[in-house]
């Protein structure tokens, strides 16, 4: 631990004592986020449920060890610091790497086509696949760029997208699934509250999609973890393969964001939920939008 934020809480911190100090610190600096760039003291004990306080003295810790800036509206907000830690993590994670097992476990499991995604400006990104033994010439490649459409693994993105970006393609996207953006909104809705979708026939009439995603340590989702199946091969399957996919991007999320990835997952996931609302299209009338049950 850092002496000088050990140094705060004095020489008599017991190994426990430290540990709560260290979890408190990232707390505070958690709060922080896209949509929450600067902070006050109580705002930041708010979102802790720290008392004020203690939430003022790791603020004041943190701001001597230069990972907080005190603004002239007496707010707080990240330093640049993070930006030199973001630039190591960046160049040292390899997240198809880190994520590759947890896509082979799942592609073998469920004996189906299993891929990683991501957002590359407004486009969705196929970063890697894991192929059964039975690939999809359908499946896109890594590396693909492809823009966002009905399918499981975009609405998931969409779904948990900043709504910034959201507000740039949510019209085209809509316009895709031939649907209105209320309808498509009340999809994300859905989609955010039961932590996964399932699109049948949106990209290629006989393919089902699952999506789930993939929570970082701050509760944010940059990755979305998914399977790509021939419709016909999953009857009486869509249930089982759905907790399967959650339980990966719970697996991928613990990899990827530490014991806060995992603990957003849990949530975020409702791993313990069951008869799934999902999202289709159907073949022939890729109009149609209804929420079926398996």
């Amino acid at each position: 631990m850092n002496p000088t934020l050990a140094g705060h809480y004095g020489g008599k911190a017991k190994k426990g004592g430290i540990m709560r100090t260290i979890e408190r610190a990232f707390a505070v600096i958690s709060a922080f986020s896209p949509s929450t760039p600067s902070l006050t003291l109580q705002e930041i004990a708010d979102h802790t449920d720290l008392h004020k306080a203690t939430a003022f003295r790791i603020v004041r810790a943190l701001e001597r060890l230069g990972y907080l800036v005190r603004l002239p509206d007496l707010r707080y907000s990240l330093s640049l610091g993070f930006t030199r830690l973001a630039a190591v993590a960046t160049e040292s994670l390899d997240v198809r790497r880190l994520l590759r097992p947890v896509l082979e476990d799942l592609a073998r499991s469920a004996g189906e086509n299993v891929s990683l995604h991501r957002m590359r400006g407004e486009l969705r990104q196929c970063v890697d696949i894991a192929w059964s033994k039975t690939p999809l010439i359908d499946l896109d490649k890594p590396n693909a760029l492809r823009p966002l459409t009905m399918g499981a693994a975009s609405i998931v993105l969409m779904a948990y997208m900043d709504e910034g970006l959201l507000a740039d393609v949510i019209d085209d996207a809509a316009k895709a699934g031939e649907c209105s953006i209320d309808d498509f909104q009340s999809i994300l809705d859905t989609t955010r509250k039961q932590g996964f979708a399932v699109s049948h026939g949106a990209v290629v009439r006989s393919l089902t999609g699952i999506a789930a995603p993939i929570f970082c340590g701050d509760g944010m989702v940059d990755y979305v973890i998914a399977i790509l199946s021939p419709t016909s091969r999953l009857a009486g399957r869509v249930t089982d393969l759905i907790a399967m996919t959650k339980f990966a991007a719970a697996n991928a999320s613990q990899r990827l964001g530490g014991t806060g990835g995992l603990k957003y997952a849990m949530r975020g996931l409702k791993i313990h939920e069951e008869t799934p609302a999902t999202v289709s299209v159907r073949p022939g009338a890729s109009s149609s939008l209804m929420a079926n049950r398996h």
